[in-house]
């Protein structure tokens, strides 16, 4: 497991690799927006394109609950970039879980759109 941050402008880059608990990406990206996060709720894009974690149904569910607990620091707008059509459909499943929870996931083959996705709203 590898996690990395980058800040690019208004939008928190967290890159994720290896495999990894669903807990062990929670206590990073707390311990992301601690470090990174002032007053203004920040912009986040998740770049799992190098992850070989593939969640479960339950686990994605947890995970829009536990980014809408990040709503007072984050936007409800948060990119995915994945690299396979395996981890594609995950990340449609966590767009429709994300809705539960009044947040906008949306899932990417490519950092660069992720990137605009984010800059355009």
């Amino acid at each position: 497991m590898n996690f990395s941050v980058a800040s690019v402008g208004p939008i928190l880059e967290v890159s994720a690799s290896g495999d990894y608990s669903m807990q062990d990406i929670q206590h990073q990206i707390e311990a992301i927006l601690r470090e990174h996060v002032g007053s203004d709720r920040r912009s986040l894009m998740i770049d799992a394109s190098h992850s070989e974690h593939s969640p479960s149904a339950e686990e994605l569910h947890a995970v829009a609950d536990f980014a809408s607990t990040l709503l007072d620091r984050i936007d409800p707008r948060i990119a995915l970039v994945v690299s396979n059509d395996l981890r594609f459909g995950l990340g449609r499943m966590l767009e429709v879980y994300g809705g539960e929870f009044g947040l906008e996931f949306k899932v990417f083959r490519h950092r660069l759109e992720a990137l605009s996705w984010l800059t355009a709203g």
